[in-house]
């Protein structure tokens, strides 16, 4: 039983046709009258604004939170992504996995779990890898041959992220 809140209206629509229950609204807030086990922000964390919007962000989704529920963000690193984070000009809030690890703590959470992910590889070392060759082959123009016009968005969708879960 899946509950979505959607800001964009394409998707909100997609996710409506296939009978999810969802709802158009940007956040913050969250404005629900249900509580829930678990709350999954996927590239959602870096549209906030500013701080402000983050931290109220991660105030709502405590307050929508059952005792021992948990809270999945996953966002992309500034670190690695550096100029590239700011092509996608919806990106107001710029995430780095432990600025979000201390703004988990400093609303209440314990952050149970933290890792970068890039593809299907894990850890800090590949993601260092997988950035590398990334820019390498889309430097070089592999991306292009490969993937066309959307050479770009491969090389963004390649970038690690990070992947927090924090508890209650």
């Amino acid at each position: 039983n899946y509950t979505a809140i959607e800001g964009n209206l394409l998707m909100y629509k997609s996710l409506k046709e296939r009978d999810f229950r969802v709802y158009k609204e940007n956040v913050p807030p969250i404005d629900l009258e249900q509580k829930f086990d678990a709350i999954f922000m996927n590239q959602v964390f870096e549209h906030m604004e500013n701080k402000n919007d983050a931290l109220r962000l991660l105030d709502s989704c405590k307050k929508h939170l059952n005792d021992g529920g948990i809270l999945i963000i996953s966002c992309p690193d500034i670190i690695f992504h550096k100029e590239d984070f700011y092509q996608d000009y919806t990106h107001g809030f710029p995430t780095t996995m432990v600025r979000v690890q201390n703004m988990l703590k400093d609303c209440g959470f314990t952050v149970a779990y933290s890792n970068y992910y890039a593809f299907f590889f894990e850890g800090y070392v590949l993601a260092q890898i997988m950035t590398f060759i990334t820019r390498f082959f889309y430097s070089i123009g592999i991306l292009h041959i490969i993937f066309g016009k959307k050479a770009y968005k491969a090389k963004i969708s390649l970038l690690p992220s990070f992947v927090l879960v924090a508890r209650v």
